[in-house]
């Protein structure tokens, strides 16, 4: 399963050999300020490029999430130069994303009705995002309400997507399912439409996980903290099912108590997600651990295919979210182990 360019699986082993390691998370978690963070990033990490110009005494932490966030799209740009047409068709995935996860972001002001952020919109678009997006991403940033922001929409196709949810007068955990939804069932297309023979069984084995534990995680959530109608949760899930049967579905869906939804789970491969939940682990937790393991493993068995890349990110926006878990604890007090316990590792 070779790259149609080595250069692309030579970069990315260079890329992954940069990629922090447990002793790293440990020096970060013995730090006391954001600013005492930074530095060790910039000091002894692979985010050393990136942070090379930043004044660690004066960075606050949306700055600093915003710096390394940049790495893994600076890392996207440099892989995306090496990929022939083909592979850039599949890697499509990565601007799609992006543009979600900013509409996303722009959302979360709107809904809480912000009108003053720490670091303004227009710093979270990068020249690679501005070039290749059909986004009105002027527009976009400029809205302060949803209407408008369903304008700055227009003739994209969020529209149809977003359009729905004001039509349902939904709240922001629903407006991002929705989202979510139309992200990975595009996703899946285009994988079925371009993957190889040999590359669509690990990118289908990667995404599937991925969709299966969704569809799991909204209807526990839905169920247990929205007391969302049966006939509204059929119609968020992604219409896609990998090893999860339609009939499981089904009964999560109609089922009367968050207890028979895991009695459901319990006997599919995907159990691990309610590990501990008895304990007090938040069910977030278990499927952020499950998706990790599941890039490694991608990452691992199929260095040569253009899975390795989708897995590689996943396993970099782990690493990012891990940084930021660090960050939010120093800034709130917490002692190393109660950090250490919130990290995907």
């Amino acid at each position: 399963m070779a790259f149609r360019s080595p250069a692309v699986f030579a970069k990315l082993k260079a890329m992954g050999a940069l990629s922090l390691t447990e002793q790293d998370y440990k020096e970060m978690m013995s730090k006391k300020s954001v600013g005492e963070v930074c530095g060790y990033l910039k000091n002894y990490t692979g985010y050393s490029g990136i942070l090379h110009d930043i004044n660690e005494s004066e960075i606050h932490r949306g700055e600093l999430e915003l710096f390394v966030e940049t790495k893994a799209k600076e890392e996207y740009k440099r892989i995306y130069k090496f990929m022939g047409l083909y592979d850039r068709k599949l890697l499509q995935y990565f601007l799609i994303r992006e543009e979600v996860e900013f509409i996303k972001h722009c959302l979360r002001y709107i809904f809480s009705r912000e009108t003053e952020q720490e670091i303004p919109l227009e710093n979270w678009i990068s020249p690679f995002f501005r070039e290749h997006s059909r986004l009105n991403l002027d527009r976009i940033t400029q809205a302060r309400d949803f209407s408008s922001f369903l304008d700055a929409c227009q003739d994209t196709d969020y529209y149809r997507v977003l359009k729905r949810a004001g039509d349902v007068k939904v709240d922001l955990f629903t407006a991002i399912m929705m989202l979510d939804s139309f992200y990975y069932n595009r996703l899946w297309n285009i994988v079925e439409k371009y993957a190889l023979k040999k590359e669509k069984e690990m990118l289908e084995f990667y995404l599937g996980t991925i969709i299966d534990l969704l569809n799991i995680l909204w209807i526990y959530r839905s169920k247990k903290y929205y007391q969302t109608p049966n006939e509204i949760i059929y119609t968020y899930l992604i219409p896609v099912r990998y090893k999860l049967l339609r009939e499981d579905i089904s009964r999560m869906v109609e089922s009367e108590n968050i207890d028979d939804i895991i009695k459901i789970v319990s006997k599919t491969r995907y159990k691990a997600l309610f590990d501990d939940v008895e304990k007090g682990i938040f069910i977030e937790i278990n499927y952020k651990k499950v998706l990790y393991k599941t890039a490694r493993k991608v990452f691992l068995m199929s260095p040569g295919s253009v899975a390795a890349v989708f897995a590689y990110f996943h396993i970099k926006e782990n690493e990012i979210e891990n940084i930021k878990t660090i960050i939010e604890g120093i800034r709130y007090g917490l002692d190393t182990d109660s950090i250490s316990e919130l990290l995907i590792l």
